[in-house]
């Protein structure tokens, strides 16, 4: 469920100094530059979408910041019917808005089929996606425990939507975060292929994966890339320990 680990020096950031960055950023407006989506993860009923979306309009209270929860989606192409609906119910040229999208776990997934143009819907033009613990490669849990669900089969490293993911070459930018520990998706897989996600070590008593979404250095990284200020992590290299990977 939790665990610790050696400190990250290229996301040198304390809970501490997390705290007082975001006590900066409220009190210094700065707007963001395009509407954000922030997606939610499997069975998240809204949760951690809510609380990031609380935490940017603090800072620019007009910003556009859409939550996207997927709580009651049988699948992947209903997942990314609803994340449509919700931008087009909010632009009339959805195609011609360019979007900052935060992707929580298997909302990260979510925003490349959309941008993918995987299913016939509204095409998410996305300038930068931010995804935290994201089963780039396919969910450790989902092929771990029995698939009753058609979504969680969906999310196996061997399903063909991973496949087609993995083969996917977006025109975006992404920034894959997460919290050593997390076997819900596994650290390997946290990240597209080639890569290494920008990792923490995960607080004492806390979830590893469900929490990400309320870690305030993941919280501050976030507002602080896009507020366009440049964050406080930077490409990664692998924790120095193979335990690391699987605590």
């Amino acid at each position: 469920m939790s665990g610790t680990g050696p400190e990250n020096p290229d996301f040198a950031l304390t809970h501490q100094s997390a705290k007082a960055e975001l006590t900066r950023m409220h009190r210094q407006f700065v707007s963001f530059p395009r509407p954000i989506l922030v997606l939610g993860g499997y069975l998240d009923p809204g949760m951690g979408p809510c609380v990031i979306r609380r935490e940017l309009e603090k800072m620019d209270p007009e910003a556009v910041v859409i939550e996207v929860p997927f709580a009651g989606c049988g699948d992947f192409q209903d997942c990314v019917a609803r994340l449509s609906e919700k931008v087009a119910a909010r632009f009339p040229d959805p195609a011609t808005v360019e979007v900052d999208v935060i992707g929580f776990s298997m909302g990260g997934l979510v925003a490349q089929l959309a941008a993918r143009r995987e299913y016939e819907t509204v095409p998410l033009r996305i300038r930068r996606l931010y995804a935290i613990a994201t089963p780039f490669r396919g969910a450790e849990a989902a092929s771990r425990i029995p698939g009753v669900f058609r979504l969680q089969r969906e999310m196996r490293s061997d399903s063909p939507i991973i496949a087609a993911l993995c083969d996917f070459e977006p025109d975006f930018e992404i920034i894959s975060y997460v919290r050593l520990g997390d076997r819900t998706i596994g650290f390997e897989n946290a990240a597209p292929d080639g890569k290494t996600p920008r990792w923490l070590p995960t607080r004492a008593f806390q979830p590893n994966h469900h929490y990400a979404f309320f870690d305030k250095r993941i919280v501050a990284e976030l507002a602080s890339q896009l507020r366009g200020e440049g964050g406080y992590s930077a490409e990664s290299r692998p924790p120095v320990t193979r335990s690391s990977h699987h605590e």
